[in-house]
Formats: C-alpha cells, structure tokens, sequence
C-alpha cells in the first residue's frame, strides 16, 4: 500500500513539472515570470491618477470630489468649475479617501473637499468579519498606503493564485490544437478600453425605468445588502473621524453629502430593517458636524429618467442634480 502511495506521489509531481516545463517551452513569448501573479491596479484607477496628477500640476489650489461611485456617477465636476477634481470610485470608502488625501497633502493646496458617505463608511471593522469583498473597499488603495485594510488586495487575490496557476500550466487542449495558446495574452490587452486623454471624473450611466424594474422583481435590495454588511446598532465613527481631523488640521473645508437614492432603495430599507440603523449613523454625524448636506430624498415624488439603479443616477440625474447642488452652494 505504501508503495502504491509513493509510485502515485511520484507520478503526480512528474507529471506536473513536465506540464509546466512544457508550457513555457510551447509558449513562443511566454508570459510567466515571478511577477506574473502579483495583483494588478486596475488601468482606469491608474489612468484617474495619471489624469489628476496632470490637473494639480496646473493648478495652485484645487477642489476634490470624493467618494464611491456615487459621486463618480451622479457628480460632473466640469459643471463645478475649472479647478475641481473628482477621484471616486467603484466600492471607494472613507478611509479610501483618507489614505489618498494623505498621500497628496503636501503636494498641493486644497481648498475645499466634497465627499459622498455610505453606510459601509461606518462599519465595526474592514477586516472581521469579511465575506467577499464587504465591507466595501476598493483595493487599488494600495497604490497610496500598505496597511493592513489595504493589504486586503493580496490577500483576496492569493486566494485565487492557485487556481489561475492550474490554469495557466493546464491549458484546455482544445487552445493548443487551435493555436490559440500564444495569443491568449494578447487577446486581453485587445479587450482593455483605450483610456489615452479621456476625462475618468465622471462615469455617465444610462436611465433606468425603475417603476418597470420593480414591477418585475419587487424584492431588488441588492444594494441595502450589500452597504449594510457588517454594521451594527453601536456607531463606529473611526475612519470618519480620520478623515474629518486630516482635514481640519490641513484647513480644508468640507461638505458631507449623502446623494439622492431612489424611492426603491427607501423602501428596502424598511423592508429589510436598517432603517433604524441609518437615522442613528445620521444623527452621530450631526452631533459630531455641522456641514452634512442630505439629499437621499431628493425629488423623490418624481424620479422619472434619474436613476440607472436604486442608488446611482443616470447621466440624465447626475446633470440635473449637479446643477442643483451647485446652485445650493452657490446660496
């Protein structure tokens, strides 16, 4: 028995060398390297980067707009002015924008910061318990700072090392016989949008007919799922407070906004019991500040052509509430 262990031990490791020796000698360019399975920052975040570093080499002094998408949809900054940036993004949370703002600080002065808050702003912990990618945090962070939240990128992405390594060394046969093994790589980079000198600030979504929506599934509360994961009765106004001290020390102005939601989302809140929740987040962050700004309710009589989803507006939204934010500011 013992024998038979070790002969099929023996063949399982041969087996696996010459399957790997053999696909980097059958790879005309073969892509693997030590650093072929390290994460990689999404183009779009670097290429937002490259785009604001290009903008405060311009300027004097800036305005920022930060946040989730939210902000990224439902905010063009171009209707602002000339001297206001928005660097938000998909699943970006508070201390998302605190390690960013750190990072730039003392690299331009900045006047004044809009920033979307969210429930995931506020949770016990990024860290325990997780279950996917919730709490929300956008990992191309790491970027800016190595720290334990934003170190969630390797560690997410080491999950799956293992089954992309199978992948690449135990290709399906059928991409050998079609000679389609060489050009895999090269069919990604065909995929990836060309993002040369085109503004990321601002991601315009098409209008959603979410009466239509809602009449065929009635129980949509993905979202309230999804930003209410691992928040609890007790308020945990830490990474909020990080920001909001950062910012005070640097004297920059800011204004807290939650952005307009859709009469779906309200409902769901209900539904699902988190309402509650909300109002006492709401009312920690009115004790603490006066410059919160809340439009969650926004023209929620009438939200005909406003929204893509239950908590971002359409492009159609996002013009007709940036104007009248910025009329709001302007008072």
């Amino acid at each position: 028995m013992n024998r038979l262990i070790k002969k099929t031990f023996l063949f399982l490791f041969i087996f696996i060398i010459v399957s790997f020796v053999s696909f980097i000698l059958l790879n005309e360019k073969p892509n693997f390297s030590i650093n072929y399975y390290q994460p990689n920052l999404s183009k779009r975040f670097l290429s937002k980067i490259n785009e604001f570093e290009n903008f405060i080499s311009i300027n004097d002094t800036i305005n920022l707009f930060l946040g989730s998408s939210q902000i990224e949809t439902g905010i063009d900054p171009t209707l602002f002015g000339g001297q206001w940036f928005s660097f938000s993004n998909d699943e970006q949370n508070i201390y998302n924008s605190y390690i960013f703002l750190y990072h730039y600080i003392n690299s331009i002065i900045i006047d004044s910061i809009i920033i979307s808050l969210h429930p995931f702003d506020f949770p016990t912990s990024y860290l325990q318990p997780r279950q996917n990618n919730l709490p929300f945090s956008n990992h191309n962070f790491i970027f800016f700072s190595k720290d334990s939240i934003s170190n969630l990128f390797h560690k997410q992405y080491n999950k799956r090392t293992l089954e992309k390594l199978k992948q690449h060394i135990f290709y399906d046969i059928n991409d050998f016989i079609e000679n389609k093994v060489n050009n895999i790589s090269k069919d990604k980079n065909n995929r990836m949008p060309k993002l040369d000198n085109i503004s990321l600030q601002h991601h315009p979504h098409i209008s959603v007919n979410m009466d239509s929506m809602f009449i065929a599934n009635p129980y949509n509360n993905y979202w309230v799922n999804k930003y209410y994961y691992n928040l609890n009765k007790r308020v945990n106004l830490f990474y909020f407070k990080l920001f909001n001290d950062l910012c005070r020390q640097a004297d920059i102005k800011v204004i807290y906004i939650l952005m307009p939601k859709s009469k779906y989302y309200h409902a769901n809140l209900i539904q699902l019991n988190r309402y509650i929740i909300w109002e006492d987040v709401k009312d920690s962050l009115r004790h603490y500040i006066k410059n919160l700004h809340d439009y969650e309710k926004w023209k929620l009589e009438d939200q005909s052509g406003l929204f893509y989803d239950t908590v971002h507006l359409s492009d159609t939204g996002a013009i007709i509430f940036s104007n009248y934010f910025n009329n709001e500011l302007r008072k």
